[in-house]
Protein backbone atom coordinates (compact mmCIF):
# COMPACT_ATOMS: atom_id res chain seq x y z
CA UNK A 1 0.00 0.00 0.00
CA UNK A 2 1.67 3.37 -1.11
CA UNK A 3 1.67 5.75 1.82
CA UNK A 4 -1.36 8.67 1.02
CA UNK A 5 -0.57 12.76 2.06
CA UNK A 6 -2.84 14.98 3.46
CA UNK A 7 -2.92 18.89 3.43
CA UNK A 8 -4.66 20.96 6.06
CA UNK A 9 -5.44 24.13 6.04
CA UNK A 10 -6.92 26.39 8.96
CA UNK A 11 -8.75 30.15 9.18
CA UNK A 12 -10.62 31.45 12.25
CA UNK A 13 -13.68 33.27 10.13
CA UNK A 14 -15.92 36.33 11.74
CA UNK A 15 -19.07 34.59 12.17
CA UNK A 16 -21.44 37.50 10.24
CA UNK A 17 -19.14 36.26 6.85
CA UNK A 18 -20.28 32.55 7.39
CA UNK A 19 -22.63 32.69 4.24
CA UNK A 20 -20.17 34.62 2.03
CA UNK A 21 -17.62 32.59 3.11
CA UNK A 22 -19.54 29.80 2.14
CA UNK A 23 -20.53 30.95 -1.45
CA UNK A 24 -17.04 31.64 -1.60
CA UNK A 25 -15.63 27.90 -1.25
CA UNK A 26 -18.26 26.36 -3.37
CA UNK A 27 -18.48 29.45 -6.13
CA UNK A 28 -14.28 30.90 -5.82
CA UNK A 29 -13.52 34.56 -6.35
CA UNK A 30 -14.59 34.23 -10.12
CA UNK A 31 -16.46 30.98 -10.86
CA UNK A 32 -13.26 28.97 -10.50
CA UNK A 33 -11.17 26.99 -8.12
CA UNK A 34 -14.59 26.37 -5.78
CA UNK A 35 -16.09 22.86 -4.71
CA UNK A 36 -18.44 24.10 -7.63
CA UNK A 37 -15.81 23.77 -9.83
CA UNK A 38 -13.66 21.03 -9.07
CA UNK A 39 -16.59 18.92 -8.70
CA UNK A 40 -17.37 19.60 -12.28
CA UNK A 41 -13.63 19.00 -13.21
CA UNK A 42 -12.29 15.98 -11.48
CA UNK A 43 -9.38 15.04 -14.01
CA UNK A 44 -7.93 18.51 -13.30
CA UNK A 45 -7.43 17.45 -9.48
CA UNK A 46 -4.94 15.32 -7.61
CA UNK A 47 -6.45 15.11 -4.60
CA UNK A 48 -8.67 12.27 -4.11
CA UNK A 49 -11.43 13.27 -1.41
CA UNK A 50 -11.19 17.07 -0.07
CA UNK A 51 -13.18 17.96 3.29
CA UNK A 52 -14.20 21.38 4.96
CA UNK A 53 -15.00 21.36 8.70
CA UNK A 54 -16.08 24.31 10.96
CA UNK A 55 -15.78 24.54 14.87
CA UNK A 56 -17.13 27.24 17.29
CA UNK A 57 -14.53 29.59 18.91
CA UNK A 58 -14.49 30.71 22.35
CA UNK A 59 -15.34 33.82 20.73
CA UNK A 60 -18.78 34.23 20.00
CA UNK A 61 -17.82 36.68 16.52
CA UNK A 62 -15.44 33.75 15.44
CA UNK A 63 -15.42 30.44 14.38
CA UNK A 64 -12.15 28.02 12.97
CA UNK A 65 -12.62 26.23 9.52
CA UNK A 66 -10.43 24.30 7.97
CA UNK A 67 -9.82 21.89 5.15
CA UNK A 68 -8.23 18.50 4.65
CA UNK A 69 -6.95 17.49 0.84
CA UNK A 70 -6.28 13.61 0.41
CA UNK A 71 -3.95 12.75 -1.58
CA UNK A 72 -3.21 9.07 -2.86
CA UNK A 73 0.58 9.23 -2.90
CA UNK A 74 3.52 12.27 -3.08
CA UNK A 75 3.91 12.44 -6.51
CA UNK A 76 -0.11 13.76 -6.44
CA UNK A 77 0.32 15.87 -3.99
CA UNK A 78 3.16 17.63 -5.57
CA UNK A 79 1.58 18.09 -9.08
CA UNK A 80 -1.24 19.57 -7.06
CA UNK A 81 1.02 22.52 -5.91
CA UNK A 82 2.28 22.69 -9.43
CA UNK A 83 -0.86 22.96 -10.54
CA UNK A 84 -1.89 25.40 -8.13
CA UNK A 85 1.26 27.50 -8.41
CA UNK A 86 1.23 27.36 -12.28
CA UNK A 87 0.70 30.91 -13.90
CA UNK A 88 -3.17 29.97 -14.67
CA UNK A 89 -4.17 28.93 -11.55
CA UNK A 90 -1.92 31.36 -9.47
CA UNK A 91 -4.01 34.40 -10.39
CA UNK A 92 -7.36 32.85 -9.63
CA UNK A 93 -6.08 31.22 -6.23
CA UNK A 94 -4.71 35.04 -5.55
CA UNK A 95 -8.19 36.57 -5.75
CA UNK A 96 -9.78 33.83 -4.02
CA UNK A 97 -7.51 34.38 -1.29
CA UNK A 98 -7.58 37.69 -1.36
CA UNK A 99 -11.83 37.25 -0.99
CA UNK A 100 -11.18 34.89 2.00
CA UNK A 101 -8.79 36.92 4.31
CA UNK A 102 -10.84 40.16 3.84
CA UNK A 103 -13.54 37.87 6.08
CA UNK A 104 -10.72 36.60 8.54
CA UNK A 105 -9.18 36.86 11.89
CA UNK A 106 -6.17 38.88 10.71
CA UNK A 107 -3.26 36.58 11.02
CA UNK A 108 -4.97 33.50 11.31
CA UNK A 109 -4.81 31.86 7.58
CA UNK A 110 -2.71 29.17 9.08
CA UNK A 111 -1.25 25.73 6.35
CA UNK A 112 -0.95 23.32 9.33
CA UNK A 113 0.91 20.42 7.93
CA UNK A 114 1.15 18.43 5.33
CA UNK A 115 1.59 15.04 6.35
CA UNK A 116 2.20 11.21 4.96
CA UNK A 117 0.58 8.63 5.89
CA UNK A 118 1.90 5.26 8.14
CA UNK A 119 0.02 2.93 5.91
CA UNK A 120 0.78 0.14 8.55
CA UNK A 121 -1.16 2.15 11.16
CA UNK A 122 -4.49 2.77 9.19
CA UNK A 123 -7.89 1.59 8.76
CA UNK A 124 -10.28 2.17 5.92
CA UNK A 125 -13.57 0.78 7.24
CA UNK A 126 -15.28 2.16 3.96
CA UNK A 127 -18.19 0.05 3.00
CA UNK A 128 -18.03 -2.43 5.81
CA UNK A 129 -19.52 -0.91 8.46
CA UNK A 130 -22.94 -2.12 9.19
CA UNK A 131 -23.86 0.19 11.64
Amino acid sequence: MEAGVINIVKWQLYKKYHDKCLELCQKGANGDLGIDFERQHPKKYFFEKTRTFVLPDKDPETETWFFIDEYPNQLSYEKSIEDYTSEETAAAGKEFAKKLLSMCVPDSFDHIVDATEIPSLSIDFKGTQSH
